[in-house]
């Protein structure tokens, strides 16, 4: 984000507001198809 904030002239906390907001507006969350099945790492 810092490379491509020097080469558009914008801070770097732009680019990561461009791509936040444009995530938000395109994903589309999938369903899960069957089971889920959830592991628990051990602390």
């Amino acid at each position: 984000m810092n490379a491509i904030g020097r080469m558009l002239k914008v801070e770097p906390s732009t680019i990561l507001y461009w791509v936040r907001n444009f995530a938000l507006k395109t994903y589309q969350k999938s369903t899960p198809q069957g089971e889920v099945i959830i592991e628990l790492d051990e602390m």
